[in-house]
């Protein structure tokens, strides 16, 4: 069992979350690792649910005042679309100021100083993401969200066809399909504030790879350092990989750089992934090379 699962609720953002990297980065000094690993605090916008069920909605009013008011009914959906995919994409946030931030933090172990031409940098989530059903379908289908994307777009360019001067009951058809979308949409979303934390227990296993496979691959690479850095807020869209991103953007881009993002395994496969892992980075290590 993971040494995580001391750290029930550890939602991004809590106190639970904060003990548990504080705690990681212990394991990974006491484990003789780089004396360098050090907790990085970033902040992140924790709502990003109510944000998108925000646009969602907006863009609902939209489409159903565009069928009178083209020009009031373009301009509300395009005013949502860009907003929720502007915060998607990570380019700025729009809705989600409403809703303030939280601290949070990543655990970051750089590889120590060398001539190696390459960067292979190994990232894992610890944080327990709620228990809500579209995380549910995020693990069947991958990312539900680019549905949510997908539709604005669909019923803005209806919208504009409004505004354009185009009309009829084919429209209103077409058009009726991406709104009951959104409105769907709604609901899920808002689902993702009200559900309960999940037990972490995938994405703890997840940890125990990233640590096991940096140990592992510190030894065997020749090509590539290793960089393993666990990450805060994943269960926020990824906040805290985002956050580490832009802190360490100039390191990353001095040499060609590799980012294997370590999934949460399926249970009883953990061992089969951590070698899948292994197999690419020596395989990346073999192309440095020879190159």
């Amino acid at each position: 069992m993971s040494p995580l699962s001391n750290f029930e609720d550890r939602v991004a953002g809590s106190d639970a979350e904060r003990r548990t990297a504080l705690s990681l980065r212990e394991r990974l000094l006491a484990a003789g690792g780089d004396p360098t690993a050090e907790i990085e605090p970033f902040r992140f916008h924790q709502r990003w649910a109510l944000a998108q069920a925000l646009a969602a909605g907006l863009a609902v009013v939209g489409s159903v005042v565009s069928v009178s008011n083209a020009a009031a009914g373009c301009a509300l959906v395009a005013f949502a679309a860009a907003a929720s995919l502007l915060e998607t994409t990570g380019v700025v946030a729009v809705l989600t100021r409403l809703t303030g931030t939280r601290a949070s933090q990543n655990v970051s172990a750089p590889a120590p100083a060398s001539d190696r031409p390459g960067l292979l940098v190994l990232a894992a989530s610890y944080d327990a993401p709620r228990a809500s059903t579209l995380a549910r379908l995020a693990d069947r289908v991958g990312r539900p969200w680019r549905l949510l994307g997908a539709a604005l777009v669909a019923v803005l360019v209806c919208c504009l066809a409004r505004l354009s001067g185009a009309e009829g009951d084919l429209l209103t058809a077409i058009q009726v399909v991406p709104t009951l979308m959104l409105l769907a949409a709604v609901p899920l979303l808002v689902d993702v504030e009200l559900s309960p934390v999940g037990s972490g227990a995938a994405e703890a296993a997840g940890v125990e790879i990233a640590i096991a496979l940096a140990e592992q691959l510190d030894r065997e690479l020749e090509q590539l350092d290793v960089w393993l850095v666990l990450t805060g807020a994943g269960g926020a869209r990824g906040a805290g990989m985002r956050a580490w991103r832009r802190r360490h953007r100039d390191a990353l881009n001095a040499r060609p750089t590799v980012t294997v993002e370590v999934g949460a395994p399926e249970p009883d496969a953990a061992d089969e992934l951590r070698e899948d892992y292994a197999n690419l980075a020596r395989g990346l290590d073999a192309q440095l090379a020879g190159r």
